[in-house]
């Protein structure tokens, strides 16, 4: 699976933490340093749960927005970038 491949990618020496949000659309991993509690990035996957929302202008356009606003960073990983050049996605 693709999320339990990026999160063990991105564990060392950062903070991975999966699903996160309160929402019904979480961010596939949140990321920070050990012991801190702002996140610093955050990771979106073309898996069953990003289909899975209808309204794809929320999807696409307005959550990664907002999450930046509040100072996140967001990326976008396709899961065939992901198995075609893991590592260019992990340094991205």
């Amino acid at each position: 699976m693709v999320l339990d491949q990026l999160a063990a990618a991105l564990t060392a020496p950062l903070q991975v933490d999966r699903r996160v949000g309160q929402s019904h659309f979480p961010a596939a991993t949140a990321v920070r340093k050990p012991a801190t509690r702002p996140i610093a990035w955050a990771s979106f996957l073309d898996g069953d749960d990003y289909y899975a929302q209808a309204d794809i202008l929320e999807r696409d356009l307005l959550r990664p927005r907002l999450l930046r606003a509040f100072g996140w960073r967001t990326a976008h990983v396709l899961a065939k970038d992901w198995h075609d050049d893991a590592e260019s996605v992990v340094e991205r």
